[in-house]
C-alpha cells in the first residue's frame, strides 16, 4: 500500500505524481521499481484526478477525505495484474 501523500507535492495542490517519478527513499524506491507496482500508482492516481475534476477537490481536500478515495480506488483499480488460471487453461 502506497500513503496518498507519496503521490503529492507539499508546494503543488494539484500535482499527482506516480511511478518512477516519486520521492522516496532508496528501501522504498527499491520496494515499488516492480512494473505492476508502478502502474497501480498510476491508475490509482487517475482515479484521483477524475474525483478532484468531478468535486473541485484539491489533493490536500482530498488527504481530508481520504477514506472516500481509498474505496474509489480500491473499486476502480486492479489489484491482480496476472491472468485468471480458468482464462490461461484455455489458450
Amino acid at each position: 500500500c502506497i500513503p496518498f501523500r507519496a503521490l503529492t507535492h507539499h508546494r503543488h495542490e494539484n500535482l499527482l505524481v506516480t511511478g518512477k517519478t516519486m520521492a522516496q527513499s532508496f528501501l522504498a524506491n527499491s520496494a515499488t521499481r516492480l512494473h505492476p507496482i508502478e502502474w497501480s500508482t498510476g491508475t490509482a492516481a487517475g482515479v484521483v484526478a477524475a474525483h478532484m475534476a468531478e468535486t473541485g477537490k484539491n489533493t490536500r481536500n482530498v488527504l481530508q477525505t481520504i477514506e472516500e478515495v481509498q474505496q474509489l480506488v480500491s473499486e476502480y483499480t486492479p489489484i491482480d495484474w496476472t491472468l485468471p488460471v480458468e482464462t490461461a487453461e484455455h489458450d
